[in-house]
């Protein structure tokens, strides 16, 4: 699917706009976004990435964030597949406020052109929300709805549909620990944009529902600018929104977090 004049003339200014639209759709809307984590089309074979992003502060304010995750990625003809490992750590005046971490495996299959079916696990701790531990499986389909390249594919678009279910295990640490286990329908809309060989943008929104409750239901939309500085190195810059319809006693319904650090490409 071809159609050059579409992306004719996209400048700078343009692509800051377009980033700046997609940060206030995140923040206008009220578990991990593994969708954002998409390495994108690449050559058949193994694949390592490594990002890591710091804030430190010494003096009358002392904070130190820390942010680091590791992923493989193996592409083979139709077949795609990806492993995450993430973990963040931050502390304001000698005191724990963020220990959050995660890992999550995902394989697609493309049956068609356009139709992938997937699979997935996933584990993950976060003590600011009281999480002790998540575990969850599950499946679905994938639907490419628009796929446009250029003839160099320094310009891409894509959007895609996920539909499936998945079978949820949470641990959370409460006064009285609570374990629950239910099975949810997990959904999402995803829209990843090379808008010139050097500039990323993506936009993820995750809705998941509770099959037996429809009011017990999660929201995670999350923006992301990437900005390649050399052949091995970008700029990140992110943004995300979780908003949980149910929360821990105690825990707010919604987070707004927002990041930037480096990506190393290898």
């Amino acid at each position: 699917m071809k159609n050059p004049c579409s992306f004719h003339g996209i400048g700078t200014l343009f692509t800051i706009s377009v980033f700046s639209l997609l940060f206030i759709f995140d923040l206008s809307l009220a578990q991990v976004n593994t969708e954002t984590l998409r390495a994108g089309t690449q050559n058949d074979g193994f694949h390592f990435t490594t990002d890591f992003s710091f804030g430190l502060s010494e003096g009358n304010v002392r904070y130190l964030n820390l942010l680091g995750n590791v992923r493989v990625d193996y592409q083979k003809g139709n077949n795609s597949s990806f492993a995450v490992i993430q973990y963040s750590r931050g502390t304001q005046e000698g005191d724990l406020y963020r220990n959050a971490g995660f890992v999550s495996f995902r394989n697609t299959y493309y049956i068609r052109p356009a139709v992938g079916l997937e699979a997935f696990a996933q584990q993950q701790f976060d003590d600011f929300i009281r999480l002790r531990d998540r575990k969850l499986a599950g499946s679905g389909f994938r639907l490419r709805l628009i796929d446009y390249q250029n003839e160099d594919e320094t310009k891409k678009l894509q959007f895609h549909l996920g539909v499936g279910g998945m079978y949820e295990y949470e641990d959370i640490n409460t006064t009285i620990s609570e374990q629950t286990s239910l099975i949810r329908s997990t959904n999402y809309i995803s829209v990843q944009w090379r808008a010139t060989d050097r500039v990323n943008i993506n936009a993820v929104s995750y809705y998941q529902v509770a099959v037996s409750k429809l009011s017990d239901f999660r929201n995670l939309l999350e923006s992301s600018l990437e900005v390649k500085l050399a052949e091995s190195i970008a700029l990140t810059v992110g943004v995300n929104h979780r908003y949980d319809s149910n929360p821990p006693a105690g825990v707010d319904p919604y987070d707004i977090q927002v990041r930037n650090g480096l990506r190393l490409l290898f």
